[in-house]
């Protein structure tokens, strides 16, 4: 789309089939090191930033939007875009939904088919449909894959 930027850092990899979609002056930005399995989509309306050293998993979808603008009983229309953060050495599990305004700390676990909708903090598992936070203190051995 026009103005639309993909950032690649270093290298990173995106696997056969995944589908990257980017709106008008939106950003996608990959670290250093970072792999998207196969069968991953990643849909941008403003912004999703991924991390260094991410290992993201097949048929994981990432969205930093609704991608449809509705209105509410009270005539209030709901922010429509929030920009997803995704930090450093996060491994994602496949099957798993990250919805618009997340934030994912370093060294955190997204369980397989989990639904993330809530920031999840650094050094943390979580799992679910919500996502809820399962153990602490998570800390890798070889932060690089």
């Amino acid at each position: 789309m026009k103005n639309s930027r993909l950032i690649l850092n270093g290298n990173s990899k995106i696997g056969l089939g995944s589908a990257l979609s980017l709106e008008e002056n939106a950003t996608l930005e990959l670290g250093s090191s970072t792999y998207i399995c196969a069968g991953a989509t990643i849909r941008v309306a403003h912004k999703v930033s991924i991390g260094d050293q991410c290992a993201i998993s097949w048929n994981v979808t990432i969205m930093d939007s609704d991608f449809h603008e509705y209105t509410l009983e009270d005539g209030t229309v709901p922010l429509k875009t929030k920009e997803v953060v995704i930090g450093n050495n996060v491994w994602i599990g496949n099957n798993v939904l990250i919805l618009k305004g997340v934030t994912i700390g370093d060294n955190a676990i997204v369980a397989a088919g989990s639904v993330v909708t809530k920031n999840v903090p650094e050094g943390t598992v979580v799992a679910g449909n919500p996502a809820k936070i399962i153990k602490n203190g998570v800390k890798p051995i070889n932060p690089k894959f």
